[in-house]
């Protein structure tokens, strides 16, 4: 028996766009592609510059949040 349940809600980056960027730069996904690619310094201040402009427009209401999404899957072994 398996049911699958689809789960979305804003996922809030930061309070404000520096510390959503420092969060993309260093700690998620994002973070751990660029420094597996081993970007220089200069590689690495025109993806904030990029990354910040994008996290400007979803900034709303003190915090700059993006939708994200899960699949939610519960499996049971039937008696």
């Amino acid at each position: 028996n398996v049911a699958l349940e689809s789960f979305q809600t804003p996922f809030v980056l930061g309070g404000n766009v520096d510390e959503a960027l420092s969060f993309l730069m260093q700690l998620a996904p994002s973070g751990s592609a660029i420094n597996t690619a081993e970007a220089d310094d200069e590689t690495r201040a025109r993806i904030a510059v990029d990354m910040a402009e994008l996290l400007k427009s979803h900034e709303s209401s003190g915090d700059v949040s993006m939708d994200a999404a899960a699949l939610l899957v519960t499996a049971r072994k039937e008696k």
